[in-house]
Order: structure tokens, then sequence, then C-alpha cells
């Protein structure tokens, strides 16, 4: 299935892919030889692209040695930059790799004082005895657990 194709298409394709029917995209050539077959209009945008076609054909190729492709990528090559990019997580690995200096303590103290105060934050249940032999619970958080004495006592009653 193809759809019409429009003067300005027809002149995309000639700029992109020449005068060539054979150069065009398969989807795209029934249209534009149906469209230059029906329209004078295309009929001179193919002509001009052929005149262009013919105009480029006399210059002559240039000649690409291998010397001169190893010296454009070993030009690229050196413009690359020496070290690559390290992503969030190889960054953050490195904070633990063994190596001398405050680095490792710095990241392990940053841990633990993390832990610390999610801890802290964080409600606990705990179970304490009733009358009547029922149990009752009651929540409470880390630091009031930690520093109440009654409460610690009957964690271990």
């Amino acid at each position: 299935m193809t759809t019409a194709m429009t003067l300005d298409d027809l002149a995309f394709l000639l700029d992109a892919y020449g005068a060539e029917p054979a150069r065009w995209p398969a989807e795209q050539r029934a249209a534009a030889l149906a469209l230059v077959l029906a329209s004078p209009e295309a009929r001179l945008l193919l002509e001009e692209a052929k005149a262009v076609d013919r105009l480029l054909d006399r210059e002559p190729t240039p000649a690409v040695g291998l010397d001169r492709v190893g010296r454009v990528v070993a030009a690229t090559l050196a413009a690359l930059p020496a070290e690559p990019r390290r992503g969030a997580w190889q960054a953050l690995l490195a904070l633990f790799a063994p190596r001398p200096g405050w680095a490792p303590a710095a990241a392990l103290a940053a841990c633990a004082a993390a832990g610390v105060l999610v801890g802290a934050e964080t409600n606990l249940a705990t179970t304490l005895p009733a009358e009547a032999g029922q149990l009752q619970t009651r929540t409470a958080d880390l630091t009031s657990v930690a520093f109440a004495p009654s409460t610690i006592e009957s964690l271990f009653q």
C-alpha cells in the first residue's frame, strides 16, 4: 500500500538519494515514479536531479589509503578521555576499595550513623506481662527502650 507523494516529498527524495530510482527506498519508489509519470513539475525536478548527478559523476572519487584511515582512527582515539566516566554504583564501590586514607573509615562511620538514626525513629513493639495472664502490647521508640530502666527490665521478665 503506497500513499500519494507530493512534489515536496519528491524533491526531498531526489536531494537525499539522487535521480536514480534504484537508489530510492523501495517503499517510496512506486509513489515517486507514479508522480513523475503524472506531473510535468515532477519530471522537471527529476531532470534537474539528473543534471546534478552528472556534475557529481565528473569529479574523480578521492582515493583513501590505509595510512590515512589509520591516522584518522589514531587521532580519534587520542581525543577520547583517558579514563572512562564512572557510574554511580562504581563510584559507590570505589569508596570501599582498599586503599590507604580516611575514605573507607568515613564511609563506615556514615553507614553506622545512618543505622543509628533509622533505628532511633523505628517503633518497637514490646510485649509486657499484664494481670490475669494476658499479654499487653505497646509500642515504644528505640530511645525510650534504651534509656528507660523500667522498659528494659520489662523486656527480660
